[in-house]
């Protein structure tokens, strides 16, 4: 099967392969030839490339899409590398950030009416009882 591994850097692989395993964001996910057809998002991890002619291709992903179609995979990742990084940007939302301290917050609190009486408060909302 045809494997292309693109990210913006440009390509990182592109080749023939007998099998694929690479990381779904909810969970390792191993490609042979004649797999369903299937598009997903990638998660972080190794994606191992079980090269056609040649030792085993190892990189590292943090993010991005896959798509499985016909005799071909095409996986465009926002960050790829042969050693496991750290991406430089941070490329989670403020707002998920403020969500979570809230959530961290609240689940600090003592008691479930604590809780939510505590949730209600630190968004600014009026308990309606």
């Amino acid at each position: 099967m045809d494997v292309n591994l693109v990210s913006p850097e440009g390509v990182r692989f592109k080749g023939q392969a007998k099998s694929l395993s690479l990381p779904a964001w909810d969970g390792q996910l191993g490609v042979l030839p004649g797999h369903a057809p299937m598009i997903g998002l990638l998660g972080s991890g190794e994606v191992r490339i079980d090269v056609k002619e040649g030792p085993v291709e190892s990189f590292f992903l943090a993010g991005g899409v896959f798509m499985i179609a016909g005799v071909g995979v095409t996986l465009l990742t926002e960050n790829c590398g042969k050693e496991p990084s750290i991406p430089k940007t941070s490329r989670i939302p403020k707002c998920w950030l403020t969500i979570r301290h809230r959530y961290q917050t609240l689940r600090s609190t003592t008691s479930s009416t604590d809780r939510s009486n505590g949730w209600s408060s630190q968004a600014g909302l009026s308990n309606p009882r």
